[in-house]
């Protein structure tokens, strides 16, 4: 494996076009902000021009480059703009995160830059930081370009030779691909776009042209015609419920219960398909929900298709003990999972929905009885002796982070009720 080596950004951080956004770049945020996707990895964030864009539109963003100089370039950057970005320098063949933090990773002309067991080693690198159902954008040299077929550049081996030549990639491996080798380096992934594109070059009147792979991939250890049918036939019943317990937050507690999931290392398609059901009953009977979207999913028998008895009963079960409000333990691992991954909220998540709730059963009430009802609820649910915040069944650290920053608030009513105002004028006030 040949020694990572970074970008010359002395010179390239003179050209534009690194200061701009790619054209894909707002493609990407849209689809991931439609997907409900916020942890978002810039991997090899160059002087930050990917980093700035997602920061600007909400996303919690990490910025990591080989380049001691290009983070500095986009933390100055950041900084000037006052937007919160989380730096490490570091080589992606061992990224500085834990298992499971991102949801979306751009990672674009970045791992082409090493040999084929460098490349090797960053795939599985990607995945491992990945969280479920998570995507990355790549782009990877193709073997149609020129370069890879130039004699004067040095062959590290059958995929990779050193760039010789005047410019910030002189001196660095660079790795090329055909499309057999992208299927065989992706082979545990879901690749969801391939396509190969030519980039033309004028310079001192000299067209010159290089190609590219660009792959959108997905991570997913989940069952693909059970999502597929999840997807088609479950997830659009959510459009009945009201908002408050609409797809969007089936999706906030699926991102939760299937990092809980990998940690237990519980049956990921069983885990999918109680979250998937959990709430599918909510708009046919809210104070029996959890009965009524059990009994759903047990009579739904294209279930049998991935299912035995045995652990339909396990998904059953999961679903009618997973309400904060219910006495006494899940019955099994799958509902404490659930349970806990349903109780993780944000400060902002509990507003949304606390208002969105409030609006479909308390009728036009105003701003001011809004807000009461969600200091009352705040207490009530979640305050130090709320039911929602009781001790879970399983080691959940996010739900303990996000539960404390939320009693703090509670603890000061007043900046409560300031929270409180700004998030009526966001969610209410459009």
């Amino acid at each position: 494996m040949v020694e990572s080596k970074a970008w010359n950004w002395s010179k390239a951080s003179k050209l534009d076009i690194w200061k701009e956004p790619s054209i894909e770049s707002y493609y990407l945020l849209n689809r991931w902000k439609k997907q409900m996707k916020k942890d978002f990895l810039d991997l090899g964030c160059g002087i930050g021009r990917h980093t700035i864009l997602f920061a600007q539109n909400g996303f919690n963003t990490y910025a990591f480059d080989l380049s001691e100089e290009a983070v500095n370039a986009t933390k100055k950057w950041a900084e000037k703009l006052n937007l919160n970005v989380d730096y490490k320098i570091g080589d992606m063949l061992n990224l500085p995160y834990e298992d499971n933090s991102f949801d979306c990773i751009l990672c674009r002309n970045v791992i082409s830059h090493t040999d084929t067991k460098g490349v090797e080693r960053i795939i599985k690198e990607i995945n491992r930081v990945l969280r479920e159902d998570g995507e990355c954008y790549l782009t990877l040299g193709s073997k149609s370009s020129p370069a890879f077929n130039n004699k004067d550049f040095p062959v590290v081996d059958e995929n990779t030779k050193i760039r010789v030549e005047d410019g910030p990639e002189n001196g660095i491996p660079h790795f090329y691909a055909d499309y057999d080798l992208i299927q065989e380096l992706f082979k545990d992934n879901i690749i969801e776009l391939v396509e190969h594109i030519e980039d033309f070059y004028e310079e001192k009147g000299k067209t010159s042209s290089s190609y590219h792979y660009h792959l959108l991939i997905k991570k997913s250890v989940i069952s693909p015609e059970l999502k597929e049918y999840i997807e088609e036939k479950i997830f659009p019943e959510y459009n009945k419920n009201g908002k408050s317990h609409d797809i969007r937050h089936i999706k906030e507690v699926m991102r939760n219960a299937l990092i809980l999931g990998r940690k237990y290392n519980v049956n990921l398609d069983m885990l999918y398909t109680a979250v998937a059901y959990h709430d599918i009953g909510d708009h046919i009977d809210r104070e029996n929900h959890e009965k009524v979207s059990a009994k759903i999913m047990e009579e739904d028998k294209n279930l049998n298709r991935f299912f035995n008895a045995t652990k339909l009963q396990l998904i059953k079960e999961a679903i009618e003990d997973h309400r904060a409000s219910k006495t006494g333990e899940p019955r099994n691992i799958y509902g404490k999972i659930l349970a806990s991954a349903d109780k993780t909220v944000t400060i902002e998540i509990f507003f949304r929905r606390t208002y969105e709730y409030g609006e479909e059963h308390y009728g036009n009430i105003g701003k001011e009885e809004h807000m009461k009802r969600a200091w009352e609820h705040a207490v009530t649910k979640f305050g130090k002796e709320g039911y929602a915040a009781k001790k879970d069944y399983v080691e959940n650290e996010y739900r303990e982070k996000e539960l404390k920053k939320l009693q703090d608030l509670i603890d000061d009513k007043e900046k409560f009720f300031e929270v409180a105002d700004e998030m009526y004028k966001k969610y209410m006030e459009k």
